[in-house]
Protein backbone atom coordinates (compact mmCIF):
# COMPACT_ATOMS: atom_id res chain seq x y z
CA UNK A 1 0.00 0.00 0.00
CA UNK A 2 1.44 3.45 -0.18
CA UNK A 3 -0.84 5.77 2.04
CA UNK A 4 -3.83 5.86 3.62
CA UNK A 5 -6.49 6.58 1.01
CA UNK A 6 -9.50 8.79 1.52
CA UNK A 7 -12.43 6.76 3.56
CA UNK A 8 -16.22 6.90 2.02
CA UNK A 9 -16.88 10.47 3.07
CA UNK A 10 -13.46 11.48 0.82
CA UNK A 11 -12.26 13.92 3.25
CA UNK A 12 -10.92 11.70 6.57
CA UNK A 13 -7.71 10.34 6.22
CA UNK A 14 -5.98 8.03 8.82
CA UNK A 15 -2.29 7.07 9.37
CA UNK A 16 -1.20 5.07 12.64
CA UNK A 17 1.39 6.51 14.99
CA UNK A 18 3.92 3.59 13.44
CA UNK A 19 3.05 4.48 9.77
CA UNK A 20 3.51 8.46 11.15
CA UNK A 21 7.11 7.15 12.31
CA UNK A 22 8.00 5.58 9.48
CA UNK A 23 7.24 8.26 7.15
CA UNK A 24 9.28 10.82 9.81
CA UNK A 25 12.30 8.17 9.42
CA UNK A 26 12.33 7.49 5.59
CA UNK A 27 12.47 11.47 5.69
CA UNK A 28 15.93 11.37 8.14
CA UNK A 29 14.02 14.24 10.31
CA UNK A 30 14.09 14.20 14.19
CA UNK A 31 10.65 15.37 15.75
CA UNK A 32 11.38 18.36 16.06
CA UNK A 33 12.03 19.00 12.79
CA UNK A 34 9.14 17.38 11.23
CA UNK A 35 6.68 18.55 13.71
CA UNK A 36 7.99 22.10 12.86
CA UNK A 37 7.46 21.29 9.09
CA UNK A 38 3.96 20.95 10.22
CA UNK A 39 3.21 23.93 12.08
CA UNK A 40 2.94 21.75 15.53
CA UNK A 41 4.36 21.39 18.45
CA UNK A 42 7.57 18.37 19.19
CA UNK A 43 5.15 17.58 22.35
CA UNK A 44 2.18 16.41 19.59
CA UNK A 45 4.23 14.74 17.30
CA UNK A 46 5.37 12.68 20.05
CA UNK A 47 1.60 11.56 21.34
CA UNK A 48 1.28 11.36 17.64
CA UNK A 49 3.99 8.60 17.23
CA UNK A 50 3.29 7.41 20.35
CA UNK A 51 0.21 5.98 19.49
CA UNK A 52 1.72 2.98 18.05
CA UNK A 53 -0.79 1.03 15.60
CA UNK A 54 -3.80 3.23 16.93
CA UNK A 55 -5.16 5.33 13.86
CA UNK A 56 -5.33 9.36 14.25
CA UNK A 57 -6.98 11.46 12.28
CA UNK A 58 -6.92 15.37 11.95
CA UNK A 59 -5.35 18.18 9.84
CA UNK A 60 -1.43 17.52 10.65
CA UNK A 61 -2.09 13.87 9.74
CA UNK A 62 -3.76 15.16 6.41
CA UNK A 63 -0.57 16.86 5.40
CA UNK A 64 1.50 14.08 6.64
CA UNK A 65 0.46 11.90 4.01
CA UNK A 66 0.10 14.32 1.11
CA UNK A 67 4.18 14.39 2.03
CA UNK A 68 4.77 10.83 1.60
CA UNK A 69 2.16 10.75 -1.86
CA UNK A 70 4.52 13.43 -2.69
CA UNK A 71 7.49 11.73 -2.79
CA UNK A 72 5.96 8.52 -3.84
CA UNK A 73 6.61 7.12 -0.30
CA UNK A 74 5.34 3.53 0.28
CA UNK A 75 3.81 3.45 3.60
CA UNK A 76 3.06 0.05 4.67
CA UNK A 77 0.03 -0.97 6.77
CA UNK A 78 1.03 -2.58 9.22
CA UNK A 79 4.64 -2.04 10.99
CA UNK A 80 6.66 -4.72 12.44
CA UNK A 81 7.21 -3.85 15.82
CA UNK A 82 10.04 -5.32 17.58
CA UNK A 83 9.27 -7.18 21.08
CA UNK A 84 9.68 -5.39 24.33
CA UNK A 85 12.54 -6.58 25.93
CA UNK A 86 11.20 -6.65 29.46
CA UNK A 87 8.26 -8.78 27.84
CA UNK A 88 10.56 -10.98 25.99
CA UNK A 89 12.15 -11.87 29.78
CA UNK A 90 9.04 -13.02 31.54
Amino acid sequence: MTCSEPVNDGFQVKLTGDQVKFIRNVLGESQAKFAKRFAISSATMWRIEDKGPEECTGPEIILIDQLAKRYSMPVPDVLMRRPDPAEAAE
